[in-house]
Order: C-alpha cells, then sequence, then structure tokens
C-alpha cells in the first residue's frame, strides 16, 4: 500500500463533536465502531494512525485502550494541538514521506491548512463549508457516524484501482 499515515481531527469527525458533562465534570464522547473497524484494517497494512485534537480529555484514550496491543501500536494521539499543519509538517519531515503517502481527514477551519497541503484530504458530510469546498473527498456520513469508515474505504478502493 502506498499509504503510510493517516492523520485523524478527533472531535466532529471521529467523534459526532458533542461532548455529554455529567454532574461530577466527567466528559463523554460518542465514538462510531465502525470507524474503528476501519481503522484496525488500516493498520493491519501497515498504515500508521494519527489522532489529533485541541482538547485534552481522556475520552480517545478510555476508547482505544481495549483494543489489540498491534494496533495500538500503529496509533499516535497529540492532545492540546494548537497547530495541527505544524505537526502534520513534523510527521512528513521525521518520517521522511511524501506527501502522496498520507491522508487527512477534519471538518473545521484549524484543519483547512492541512486539508489544503494534503492532497489525499477527506472530510465528514457536516465539515464547515469551506472544508467541503477543499477536500477531495467527502463523505456522505456525519462525523462520528461513519464518516472516518466511508474515507478508510475510499482510501483503501483508490489503492487497489492503482494497483
Amino acid at each position: 500500500m502506498n499509504l503510510k499515515v493517516l492523520i485523524l481531527d478527533l472531535d466532529s469527525t471521529l467523534t459526532d463533536g458533542i461532548y455529554q458533562v455529567s454532574h461530577t465534570g466527567e466528559i463523554a464522547k460518542n465514538f462510531y465502531t465502525r470507524d474503528f473497524a476501519a481503522l484496525e484494517r488500516l493498520a493491519k497494512k501497515d498504515v500508521d494512525i494519527y489522532i489529533l485534537t485541541g482538547s485534552s480529555d481522556r475520552c480517545i484514550d478510555y476508547k482505544i485502550s481495549g483494543f489489540y496491543l498491534d494496533f495500538l501500536e500503529k496509533i499516535s494521539i497529540s492532545k492540546n494541538v494548537e497547530d495541527k499543519f505544524a505537526i502534520v509538517s513534523r510527521i512528513i519531515k521525521d518520517c521522511n514521506m511524501k506527501k502522496n503517502e498520507i491522508a487527512y481527514m477534519g471538518d473545521s477551519i484549524t484543519d483547512l491548512k492541512c486539508i489544503e497541503d494534503i492532497y489525499l484530504s477527506g472530510c465528514p458530510a457536516d465539515a464547515e463549508k469551506i472544508i467541503l469546498k477543499s477536500a477531495l473527498f467527502v463523505s456522505d456520513k456525519n462525523g462520528g457516524h461513519g464518516a472516518v469508515e466511508d474515507f478508510v474505504e475510499f482510501l483503501i478502493g483508490r489503492e487497489e484501482c492503482q494497483n
């Protein structure tokens, strides 16, 4: 597989963007199980997965903690991210990658520079208008409701057509 790295925004891409806060202040987020099954398929094809978020909560840590070690070794999570483009640029440099070996999916203005810079870019159906116009792939599913699975299927199908 030519694809080496998939970078995902967390909130409103891998989740539906809705935070539930309990009376004790605990935060919960909604994830779509099949999005993670799709990420596991990519990891088995030796694709590294980076999840970027501006938040600092532990929801994503709890979500992935039950997965197999082989899958966990392929995932990196960056929290409190203020500049996603700087992280993406560092990944490209540190891993000595070409931009066509990376895919990026996000939904908001904080993802725009990455969406514009990475050719294999995608977004959920409910992304901000400027992201919908800029992304190569627009899922017909909303964030947290299968958009990531949809993008992964697009990426795998694209690879199969090229081989």
